[in-house]
């Protein structure tokens, strides 16, 4: 599946308050929220038994229903502009330092996008959900975008 055809489906449904709320409780783990999240993605066709691709795509669903499918810039832009007054350097580091998409997903995102949330600030999620899909080699990418 490609991005723009995953996010033209995440779209379908922005209006559907039970989709999304599924969407949103997509990390809590064990609940029927993320088992009925992991149904809607599936049905997208996006993999949900093979884990290692399917986290983009439920880190971007995640993202998309909590920021309520407002469109904005790249992600590293838009965290950069939240925490202007308090700049998160120490924080989009530790993102920076994990080894593969699958950690930086769980250990950091829905913290990040509360914060965004917070802010009122939404992303691009097409190219969130390729960043993601591509973790390993955008890190100098947004390394330029967070730090320039």
């Amino acid at each position: 599946m490609n991005s723009k055809e995953f996010i033209e489906n995440l779209q379908s449904i922005r209006s559907n308050s039970g989709k999304m709320a599924f969407l949103r409780g997509m990390f809590m783990e064990n609940s029927s929220y993320q088992r009925q999240a992991l149904v809607l993605l599936a049905i997208m066709n996006v993999p949900v038994s093979e884990i290692d691709i399917a986290i983009p795509y439920m880190a971007t669903a995640y993202a998309f229903a909590v920021l309520k499918g407002e469109t904005g810039c790249s992600f590293p832009i838009a965290l950069k502009k939240a925490t202007a007054e308090n700049p998160f350097d120490k924080r989009f580091d530790r993102m920076l330092s994990c080894s593969n998409v699958n950690a930086l997903v769980k250990q950091h995102l829905p913290n990040v996008i509360s914060v965004l949330k917070s802010k009122n600030i939404g992303i691009n999620y097409d190219t969130f959900l390729n960043d993601l899909i591509n973790w390993k080699s955008i890190k100098n990418k947004w390394i330029e975008e967070y730090y320039c």
